[in-house]
């Protein structure tokens, strides 16, 4: 990225990537998975279990140094990842519900990341913090107005990439428009990846589920009514991980070959997993991934 933030989507693509070149090529390449960096989660957080009012001025000073100590490891990497992905709640606060401290946290969430190298493209995925848990229209225009796109799609090296607005399967009650919209364009582009014979890879914020296809609905999962049936067009099409955050701790399920990754916060933790990012490699053995703590990240990866 450059110096400055910039919106890196436009008709539903990352145009960071030259579609075309990419579609072609099967050089081996490595990318970064964050999730959560959240500013502002923690304080907020902890006085709701207490039943206190939200903070108070610019209190995340402490995810501020964790995501600035991410940027850290991701410029240190040689080689440089092909991109870095940050699978949903950028920030904490609800874009349409607290529009003055959101601001100031996605100000700060900008200024970070505007220190990635700029030779590294950083895709940011929707969390439900990002568009409300109950999405809007307008909390969704908020969003777009932001940060681009809030699902579309990219090739690097023969390998499709499908970011979802997962609280769309969520709740759509209030937006089913907007719901329909993403679910006719998830089905054009996996059926590009299969006339492809493609390796698709699908990154969103909240996992289908956490350890099982039959657990209860939760806020940490998708509902029952559509998780199958999503599950089932993806794999069906070639979607062979799907990478997720919103947990705040690391998990892994399978559903047939489908797995999927939920990698645990930049930010503030809910389990008992460090902050970190995951370092998720493609050669022609196939795809290796490994979570590494921040305070532990590698320097050098060997494709």
């Amino acid at each position: 990225m450059a110096s400055d933030w910039k919106i890196h989507t436009k008709d539903r693509k990352f145009i960071y990537f030259n579609e075309g070149e990419e579609k072609d090529s099967s050089e081996s390449f490595y990318f970064v998975q964050g999730a959560d960096t959240q500013l502002g989660l923690k304080d907020a957080y902890i006085n709701d279990k207490k039943g206190l009012p939200l903070p108070t001025g610019r209190y995340w000073a402490e995810e501020i140094q964790l995501s600035e100590k991410a940027v850290e490891c991701i410029n240190r990497l040689q080689p440089p990842p092909s991109f870095v992905v940050i699978c949903g709640d950028l920030c904490h606060a609800y874009p349409a519900t607290n529009k003055e401290m959101r601001a100031m946290q996605e100000k700060d969430f900008k200024d970070i990341m505007s220190k990635i190298n700029p030779e590294i493209p950083l895709v940011c995925v929707c969390g439900n913090h990002d568009v409300g848990n109950q999405p809007t229209s307008e909390g969704v225009s908020l969003y777009r107005s932001s940060f681009g796109d809030d699902y579309y799609s990219f090739w690097v090296n023969g390998v499709l990439f499908i970011v979802l607005n997962s609280q769309y399967y969520f709740d759509s009650s209030q937006i089913p428009h907007i719901y329909e919209e993403q679910e006719h364009w998830l089905d054009s582009q996996l059926q590009q990846g299969k006339n492809k014979n493609a390796r698709i890879i699908v990154f969103q914020h909240i996992p289908f589920f956490v350890e099982n296809i039959e657990e209860p609905d939760q806020y940490f999962n998708l509902p029952k009514s559509i998780r199958k049936s999503l599950l089932d067009k993806l794999h069906a099409a070639g979607v062979t991980h799907a990478f997720c955050g919103h947990l705040h701790y690391n998990a892994h399920s399978v559903y047939k070959s489908l797995e999927i990754i939920t990698t645990t916060a930049v930010g503030y933790q809910l389990g008992t997993d460090t902050h970190g990012m995951r370092v998720v490699k493609f050669t022609n053995t196939g795809l290796e991934q490994t979570f590494h703590a921040l305070d532990n990240f590698p320097q050098t990866i060997t494709l």
